[in-house]
């Protein structure tokens, strides 16, 4: 990877630091280098033995476009978040999702023109007692991610602070459990020596050197900790290094980098851990409820792991002639899933569709799914715990048939009203509204699976007009009104 130059220019919003594809984290503030000195290493890992599993909620904050589209699929993030857990696998923390993903459709958001732009998002929608964490795309800022180190950042309290994700680097394997480091205390390894180092953190680990050399400095220099090796790269730099002349300490000893280590500027594909004293840092940070000890305020849930894939039920296996405008999909619940990923892709190659839902049926109506295509459909069970290699249905097929396009616009009939939504056998539809007479209205009524029942054109003669649906049997079905382009849509029940 090219080496890369860290600008030095804090943002005047106190954002943190500008630079191409690194981390933006500010520099670690001094109350952090003092609780870090301020801990007793060798009793933290004594106790290390004894450590309980902590769980850490996070909340989930997705950047969209206008239109409600993102770069990458809450399935993506829950996949960087299950390589987040084997990083933290070994300092007996772990990290699930609380609530719902919160999505903000906004273009300005999605490609923000400054951090500050998300940063007073922060200040507003961060949620309290978890670990916030907001994804949008920072390549434009040169940043991978970034995130604040406690009693710092937007917000207050229980909801201070939190990290803040590019969509570039969610899957990289590296950035989101570097950035979670920050957000638990630890400093990168090169704090304090790239810009002097001479007087920055020593090589040698003696803490005995006899003069003319110096003992060891590495508990009050660098990042603070001695089982990290000095480092005094800054820019991005690959999985080896090999020191020139001049990369050198107070000593004369070459420095020797660690690439494997999380808090490194190293290659992403071989940053991959932490080390003793890094983890017993971490843990302290949630032990320490002036840090971010009311993380730990309520026990996580206790939910069955989802180990049974979906069973698809609509469309039927191998429907033909569906509407692209108006499909309903659905699936048996899994026992213990809280959420469902649905993808649909065209041709079996395109994703057309790829999205998390909270229920186990998804009516589609907004010309997502493409005319006259053969589709294949799958879904995958999850819950708020259980993120990593869950069960995925086998694939249904479908195929749509040809449509009219229009455009789905509920403001163009925005005091239209149709009643009763529960039919009984041989009850008519009333449909009303302000200004409807006159109104050339195209009427279709379809069936759950998006196939057309009837069809009909009608100029309204007054305000209100009843239609006779001639529906037999139970079930649901779907009623949509067009006008000039416009159309709604309304869910019915046929008792």
């Amino acid at each position: 990877m090219k080496k890369l130059l860290l600008a030095i220019v804090l943002l005047l919003s106190g954002s943190p630091l500008l630079a191409q594809d690194v981390c933006g984290t500010e520099p670690t503030p001094q109350h952090i280098f003092d609780f870090l000195e301020s801990l007793n290493f060798e009793q933290l890992k004594a106790r290390r033995a004894s450590d309980t599993v902590m769980h850490i909620p996070i909340q989930l904050h997705m950047m969209r476009s206008s239109t409600g589209t993102a770069p990458l699929s809450p399935a993506d993030i829950f996949s960087a978040i299950c390589t987040m857990n084997d990083r933290y696998t070994l300092a007996n923390i772990q990290f699930y999702i609380k609530g719902e993903i919160l999505y903000y459709d906004s273009n300005a958001l999605l490609n923000p023109s400054a951090s500050s732009v998300i940063n007073t998002l922060m200040g507003t929608a961060n949620q309290p007692y978890v670990m916030n964490i907001y994804f949008a795309n920072l390549g434009p800022l040169g940043l991978n991610g970034y995130a604040y180190y406690p009693n710092s950042g937007p917000g207050t309290t229980v909801r201070r602070g939190g990290l803040v994700m590019s969509y570039s680097a969610v899957l990289n394997g590296a950035t989101l459990s570097h950035e979670t480091g920050h957000y638990l205390s630890l400093p990168h390894p090169f704090d304090g020596t790239s810009n002097n180092k001479l007087m920055g953190e020593r090589v040698t680990r003696n803490f005995n050197e006899v003069l003319p050399r110096y003992s060891a400095n590495c508990y009050q220099a660098g990042d603070k900790f001695c089982d990290t090796r000095a480092d005094f790269l800054s820019n991005r730099w690959g999985c080896t290094f090999t020191p020139a002349a001049g990369d050198t300490d107070l000593n004369g000893d070459f420095f020797r980098p660690d690439s494997s280590l999380l808090m490194s500027y190293a290659g992403d594909a071989c940053r991959i851990r932490l080390t003793e004293e890094q983890m017993a840092a971490c843990r302290a940070t949630l032990e320490d409820v002036g840090k971010r000890g009311y993380l730990l305020a309520f026990p996580m849930p206790v939910l069955q792991a989802v180990t049974t894939a979906p069973v698809l039920t609509l469309p039927l296996q191998g429907a033909t002639g569906l509407h692209p405008n108006f499909t309903t999909f659905a699936w048996d619940p899994v026992p213990g899933a809280t959420m469902y990923r649905l993808r649909a892709l065209s041709n079996g190659i395109v994703v057309d569709i790829d999205t998390l839902l909270y229920t186990t049926s998804y009516f589609h109506g907004h010309n997502k799914l493409k005319a006259n295509r053969n589709y294949e459909w799958e879904v995958t069970a999850y819950n708020q715990t259980d993120l990593c290699g869950n069960p995925t249905s086998a694939r249904g097929t479908f195929s749509t048939t040809s449509f009219t396009a229009t455009s789905v616009a509920e403001a163009h009939f925005d005091d239209l009203k149709v009643y009763p939504t529960f039919l009984e056998r041989g009850e008519n539809l009333q449909i009303a509204a302000a200004e409807l007479a006159g109104k050339n209205l195209r009427v279709e009524l379809r069936s759950a699976e998006g196939k057309l029942i009837a069809a009909q054109q009608i100029i309204a003669s007054e305000n209100s007009l009843g239609i006779e649906t001639g529906l037999q049997s139970a079930g649901i079905y779907f009623l949509s009104i067009e006008h000039e382009g416009y159309r709604v849509v309304r869910k019915l029940v046929q008792r």
